[in-house]
């Protein structure tokens, strides 16, 4: 049998003295996502299923995903209380 090489934890040592930078590591994050999600965030909502269900079928029928629908309903939302 061979005996393994020792362990070098040398460069464990020096990666714990580099400082990271956050902003970079989202940024490169961000950079992963895709073309239709760059400059968007996600909104969650608890619904019925039934709703979800009627919503899915509509943007079905219609020719839109589920995404335009609600893009289209927070926009008809924002437009009703502006003022």
């Amino acid at each position: 049998m061979s005996k393994r090489k020792p362990i070098d934890f040398s460069a464990l040592s020096d990666a714990a003295a580099t400082p990271t930078n956050p902003i970079r590591k989202l940024e490169a994050s961000a950079q992963g996502k895709a073309p239709a999600r760059m400059g968007k965030v996600q909104i969650s909502a608890f619904v019925e299923p039934e709703v979800r269900n009627e919503l899915k079928a509509l943007a079905a029928l219609n020719g839109r995903s589920l995404n335009d629908l609600l893009e289209e309903a927070f926009q008809m939302v924002r437009d009703r209380y502006k003022n």
